[in-house]
């Protein structure tokens, strides 16, 4: 019931479906909640040669996107060589295709999910900004301009006065920006869940709260065994984000798929305040204005679904965000940790599983599960 999943359930009614959702949260409550709330236009992956150059400095710095757990490196070895190995220049450029032709069309997904719930207010098209302190982080993204040019998205190069003029209440110690102008942003991602949802209901279909345990699909039906009950199906759509992989192996599938821990600080509206999603490039590190709060969110903690939350780790970038927004009060009003089903190739699993006729895989979206989740929605429909 995230993002991706309501997506798939609205476009499957809109085929004549009848369509039965179950899952042990809450509609919105996963990683679909505590996001930065931005439709991004992009085609970067994770894994780049630059990107893998820069690690060893990362796991020292302890303000930098990334932290591992190290006594989760055993079972996230599989895992780190597949991302190695996505980084090559061939793979990153095919990979940035496969990323743009979901992106390019994300938007118009996202259009028509909005027309049809009375929901087109939750979505601002401010675009999203990244800003620079150092030349030296500006050049660390030429690699994400050169692949937007070639596979078309737009992006703008700003200089110091540009920010401004965007972003009055950002401090004047951002010498370069990168606007993308495409990109969307929600202000309440958990709003716009549970109007999708709303429409969901109201059009016939069921909701469950309730953990599936087993996937047990035969030549006739396909069944799901929950903590409660057990229900069949023609057809069977998973999209437990982080979880997925569990249930894929029950079908006797191994899918390479691992948690992104993100973070977020929920901070009081500042005075002056941002006007859309601004990241911190040299710190990669979000400032979002969502409707109720201003929300920073961290980048990724390598450590598995069950160690418990370090947020020390987003509590450390607190003086770098007050430096970036003068106006922001460091005032922790709420802490969230969510779980990014990440990809080692940034490639979400889109399609029908293998040896099956009626289970469809719709899951891996990374840092892109906002974005991705209504185009994902109308492929899984098709």
């Amino acid at each position: 019931a995230g993002i991706v999943g309501i997506s798939c359930a609205l476009f499957l009614q809109r085929d004549g479906h009848s369509v039965r959702i179950i899952d042990s949260q809450l509609p919105g409550q996963g990683a679909s909640f505590g996001n930065a709330g931005i439709i991004a236009i992009s085609c970067t992956p994770e894994a780049t040669p630059g990107v893998l150059l820069r690690v060893p400095s990362m796991l020292v710095n302890p303000t930098s996107p990334l932290a591992i757990r190290w006594r989760y490196v055993p079972h996230l070895l599989p895992w780190l060589w597949r991302f190695i190995q996505s980084a090559q220049p061939n793979r990153v450029e095919k990979i940035s295709i496969a990323l743009a032709s979901l992106s390019s069309r994300a938007r118009e997904a996202y259009d028509v999910l909005l027309k049809q719930t009375n929901a087109t207010n939750l979505v601002r098209s401010d675009g999203w900004l990244k800003v620079f302190r150092t030349e030296k982080a500006f050049k660390q993204s030429l690699t994400e301009q050169e692949l937007m040019s070639r596979r078309g998205l737009s992006i703008d190069v700003l200089n110091s006065e540009h920010i401004r003029q965007l972003e009055p209440a950002l401090a004047p110690i951002f010498p370069r920006g990168l606007l993308l102008r495409d990109s969307a942003f929600v202000p309440n991602p958990g709003r716009l869940i549970e109007t999708f949802t709303s429409d969901f209901l109201d059009r016939g279909g069921k909701l469950q709260q309730e953990t599936a345990l087993k996937l047990e699909p035969t030549k006739t039906t396909h069944r799901v065994v929950t903590d409660r009950s057990t229900y069949d199906f023609d057809v069977i759509i998973l999209c437990a984000g982080a979880w997925s992989a569990s249930l894929a192996r029950q079908l006797k599938i191994s899918v390479p798929l691992d948690t992104e821990r993100g973070y977020h600080l929920a901070l009081p509206l500042p005075n002056q305040n941002l006007k859309r999603p601004v990241l911190i490039a040299d710190h990669y590190f979000v400032l979002a204005p969502m409707d109720d709060c201003l929300r920073l969110t961290s980048a990724a903690e390598m450590a598995g679904l069950e160690a418990p939350p370090d947020f020390t780790l987003p509590h450390r970038l607190l003086p770098l965000a007050k430096e970036a927004l003068p106006s922001l009060v460091p005032t922790v009003r709420d802490s969230w940790i969510g779980f990014r089903p990440s990809m080692p190739d940034s490639t979400p699993v889109i399609g029908q599983a293998t040896g099956t006729s009626g289970v469809y895989f719709a899951f891996g979206h990374g840092h892109l599960g906002l974005t991705h989740g209504p185009i994902t929605g109308r492929i899984i429909a098709d």
